[in-house]
């Protein structure tokens, strides 16, 4: 697939009445560490930056990325935005930090851009916006930045790589990649903007980063300038986000969506809250096999931990961690310090194994809303299981990555339902949810040996 991106570094506005950030070090840096994974690149700047930042590209060997000069003060709506902004200034000048940092024109001109890149090569099938910013130590794991205790939190390694975009671009082969933030720090659009009203998940679509296949973000290009005529006709300016969640809400189809609750990570300290889904755990599922990840929730409420977590079961579970599985441990808020001190003893470590503390024990009627969780993470199978389903002698050497596998083999887009002394069940995520499940197979037997057998046999294919 002909893919590309395009982004911007607009700098010299901060403190000017059309409001900006003037980070050009730090965006410079940023865009160094995306343009690594060789994906052509389109920046738009203004004319007089154009020579100068296309040599610091060409200096670093990095001749994917071409700098186009442009005016974005030259856009139509220029004039119509200032007369909007001078007629209001204590908002738009004395007041929110957004519009003293934020450039309507910018916000507005992203789509412009897009559609210029679009016009000028018709051979583009996947057209990405990403922010020249995104390679940032405040929304990516420290992990990614070996120069971070330096203060260096803009120069990633191993995160923009081209498989990151190649995946990307296989999601949204067949619309519009969208990231929703389900806790927006930001008002939406006023709903008399839209063709429909508000449905569903209270969410709003970031600009960061979205894009996709060419003919849907014509579309999205498009139905953007719906909004800015709207917008100008009623002398008012909303960012760009608010109109893009506009869009989404009127034409759903249009997008390939995932969800995340917030942009603070485990970096973060206290300020991230373990039950959250991350703004950077949604983008690393695409370093992986793409949008196939597989969760595995093992849920030891009530469980003696330091007994049952062994050296043979931490031996599974790095494995499972090595096969691209995400394993998350659901665990009682008091339980949680001691289950990652007893995994940090062990060789599951607590960066490849995920702790979430829940308020409230599973019971029965609870658990398909935690395995449903794992569709706003865009997994495509979600599996389910108590610790001692994981921790019986005659089970045990039967869960590892290989069995992981050929349990979704054998699943395809259905569930799997069934109980011993413990229980198990799961399967394909768009499936999950609701009071009844569509078991593919659910033994009479409920014995131990019944589940054994049904296990090893998924296993071997006999």
């Amino acid at each position: 697939m002909r893919t590309t991106l395009v982004t911007c570094i607009y700098n010299g506005l901060s403190g000017t009445k059309y409001g900006g950030r003037n980070r050009d070090k730090m965006y410079r840096d940023s865009l160094s560490s995306i343009a690594k994974s060789g994906i052509p690149i389109f920046c738009f700047v203004f004319p007089e930056h154009k020579e100068e930042l296309q040599k610091y590209f060409t200096d670093k060997n990095l001749h994917n990325v071409r700098v186009i000069g442009h005016d974005i003060l030259s856009e139509d709506f220029h004039a119509d935005i200032m007369r909007i902004k001078d007629a209001s200034p204590e908002k738009y000048y004395n007041g929110d930090i957004l519009w003293r940092e934020r450039c309507p024109e910018i916000m507005w001109g992203k789509t412009r851009l897009i559609s210029r890149i679009i016009e000028r090569n018709p051979e583009l099938e996947i057209i990405h916006w990403i922010d020249a910013g995104l390679s940032n130590a405040s929304i990516l794991r420290h992990k990614y930045f070996p120069n971070a205790h330096l203060v260096d939190h803009y120069n990633s390694e191993g995160f923009f790589t081209e498989k990151f975009f190649a995946n990307l671009s296989e999601y949204s082969k067949d619309g519009i990649f969208a990231a929703l933030h389900t806790r927006p720090n930001n008002a939406r659009m006023p709903e008399h903007y839209n063709k429909k009203p508000y449905s569903g998940v209270y969410c709003a679509m970031i600009g960061g980063i979205f894009g996709g296949n060419v003919k849907f973000m014509k579309k999205f290009c498009d139905a953007f300038e719906q909004y800015i005529r709207k917008m100008l006709a009623a002398a008012e300016i909303y960012p760009e986000e608010a109109a893009y969640t506009g869009i989404f809400n009127d034409n759903p189809d249009w997008f390939k969506p995932i969800y995340f609750d917030t942009f603070y990570h485990e970096d973060w300290g206290d300020a991230y809250c373990t039950s959250h889904v991350s703004f950077a755990q949604v983008l690393e599922t695409f370093l992986g096999g793409g949008m196939n990840i597989i969760t595995f929730i093992v849920d030891v409420c009530f469980n003696n931990v330091e007994a049952v977590i062994t050296e043979d079961i931490a031996d599974n579970l790095q494995a499972f961690a090595a096969a691209g599985i995400d394993v998350q441990f659901l665990c009682l808020p008091t339980q949680y310090q001691h289950i990652k001190k007893t995994l940090s003893e062990t060789n599951a470590s607590s960066t490849s194994v995920k702790v979430v503390a829940n308020h409230i024990p599973p019971i029965d009627s609870e658990i398909s809303k935690v395995l449903l969780k794992t569709r706003r993470q865009n997994h495509k199978y979600a599996f389910y299981c108590d610790l001692q389903t994981i921790t019986d002698d005659d089970i045990i050497d039967i869960l590892d990555s290989q069995f992981v596998g050929k349990l979704c083999e054998y699943v395809g887009d259905k569930l799997i339902n069934f109980k011993a002394d413990g229980m198990f069940f799961g399967g394909g995520v768009e499936n999950l949810g609701g009071s009844e499940f569509t078991k593919k197979y659910n033994p009479r037997d409920k014995s131990k040996n019944n589940v054994k057998s049904l296990l090893n046999k998924i296993k071997t294919g006999k």
